[in-house]
């Protein structure tokens, strides 16, 4: 499933390439839940479970708590080191203790580049991110083009740049390292193809381009995960197993705070990389080493890291235009 972790600095190619490319069906979108409330999903890699470092690996893994009572044996910088003070970080190494992770609103040393600043209005905020993402759970700064506009219907959204009013917005995914939207946010201003489809079935959906009906909604089939309560309820023959560690429903899960502050796309991760080349934010092609700045529109390219490096076909996908 790819997971773009950039709400805070592009939010709308976040939820366009989430509802794209995430989902789950008996399968079920996503992790599920946490705590009590988790449900065994089928993946391809399972982290052990542990009570003490003594439990894992003599390969430099220790036992992490990712909150809930969920530990996994995982690597130093894929493991958060919660805080309440810059004291308690490594301040000499350009680290800060604040909210690195939309999706928590737990305090972690990080990078201060790494840093989120929460916010009430636009007078909060400031500089290459003046505009207070009210879409948000849990507003924070971003680039104004990263906000969506909420909308009722699609007169309210900019129509001569292809948007249009989405109200499907169950099917957009909230993945580990990604804000949930407001409870009060009804519709988004996005591209048609990328407002999830809701489906009773999956002969509703797209099956020629490899979608499936997944929780309601029409989803690329290889990012639906089953859930499960043995090996045998897997497709084993792909490489999956019943997982029933619930860290990987934390939202730290996939942390990689030691090595730029963001979430990773491969090892603890349960997100997929963009096929090789850069990553993060853009402004110009030549940024992305291997991969295209896309942006939403021609107008946003060059300036204010308002494009996201991915490859061509996730840009394309999503109707977005690559930045030259």
């Amino acid at each position: 499933m790819m997971k773009l972790r950039v709400w805070g600095t592009l939010g709308v190619l976040a939820v366009a390439l989430a509802a794209v490319l995430a989902c789950s069906g008996s399968t079920t979108k996503g992790p599920g839940g946490t705590g009590t409330s988790f449900q065994a999903l089928c993946v391809s890699s399972c982290p052990k479970g542990c009570g003490a470092d003594s439990d894992c690996s003599g390969q430099g893994e220790l036992c992490c708590d990712f909150g809930s009572g969920s530990k996994a044996c995982v690597t130093p910088q894929a493991c958060p080191r919660f805080c309440s003070q810059d004291a308690e970080c490594a301040t000499d190494q350009g680290e800060s203790c604040c909210q690195a992770n939309a999706g928590s609103t737990t305090r972690v040393c990080a990078p201060t580049t790494a840093c989120q600043q929460g916010c009430a209005s636009d007078s909060d905020c400031s500089g290459a991110t003046p505009k207070c993402c009210g879409d948000l759970a849990q507003p924070v700064c971003t680039v104004t083009a990263a906000c969506p506009t909420q909308c009722a219907q699609s007169s309210d959204c900019s129509t001569q740049l292809g948007e249009a009013c989405c109200t499907t917005l169950g099917g957009l995914i909230s993945a580990p390292g990604e804000p949930p939207l407001g409870a009060n946010v009804s519709g988004l201003c996005l591209p048609p193809q990328s407002c999830p489809k809701a489906c009773s079935q999956s002969t509703e959906c797209n099956t020629a381009a490899n979608q499936l009906c997944c929780d309601g909604f029409c989803s690329d089939a290889s990012a639906c995960q089953k859930t499960c309560s043995s090996d045998n309820d897997c497709p084993t023959t792909k490489g999956e197993l019943c997982c029933s560690n619930p860290a990987i429903a934390s939202p730290w899960w996939g942390w990689q705070g030691a090595t730029g502050g963001g979430f990773s796309s491969s090892g603890s991760s349960s997100g997929t990389s963009s096929s090789g080349g850069g990553t993060g934010t853009c402004s110009f092609a030549s940024e992305c080493a291997g991969n295209v700045c896309c942006a939403v529109t021609a107008a946003s390219c060059g300036s204010g890291n308002a494009g996201v490096c991915v490859s061509t076909s996730a840009c394309t996908q999503v109707g977005y235009v690559s930045c030259p």
